[in-house]
């Protein structure tokens, strides 16, 4: 299985992933379907990019090779309050667009009428939970840091 464990490699996997996200986006749109449609694409696609990157990075002290807890999406709590954070204040901005617009007549809220905003809003519920539980459950219950063993062909340094 692929572990990415360096921020640069983090960092391209996120943009990669948000630029086929959007092009994927652009496509469904331009095919004409509906905006409730594309928000659902969009928010599968989303969740997908999320859970799987969750699943193939790992902190520099989090062993490589067995496979997280299926709890577990960040390496450090703080990170996940962090990701938690940002997530419910995207899904409560939805909600404060859908209360407030529910028509999508707001500048730059192409089609976004109250259908699609809700449907956008579930994509972020999940990733809301998973992350704040993840942190919690880490801060209740540190994992035990124990080193890896190097591989035979690395040096050591001292």
């Amino acid at each position: 299985m692929v572990r990415i464990r360096k921020t640069g490699w983090k960092t391209a996997y996120v943009v990669v992933g948000w630029l086929v996200v959007t092009a994927v986006g652009w496509l469904v749109y331009g095919l004409g379907l509906s905006a409730p449609l594309l928000s659902v694409v969009g928010s599968v696609l989303f969740l997908a990019l999320v859970l799987v990157g969750a699943r193939i990075f790992r902190g520099q002290d989090e062993p490589v090779t067995p496979p997280r807890a299926w709890w577990r999406m960040t390496a450090k709590p703080t990170a996940g309050f962090v990701l938690g954070t940002y997530f419910a204040l995207s899904l409560l901005w939805d909600v404060v667009l859908a209360i407030l617009d529910p028509t999508g007549q707001f500048p730059g809220r192409r089609n976004a009428d109250v259908t699609t905003v809700v449907l956008g809003a579930i994509g972020s519920a999940p990733l809301v939970f998973l992350y704040l539980n993840s942190s919690i459950r880490l801060v209740r219950n540190p994992p035990a840091v124990a080193p890896e063993a190097l591989p035979a062909w690395k040096p050591i340094k001292r």
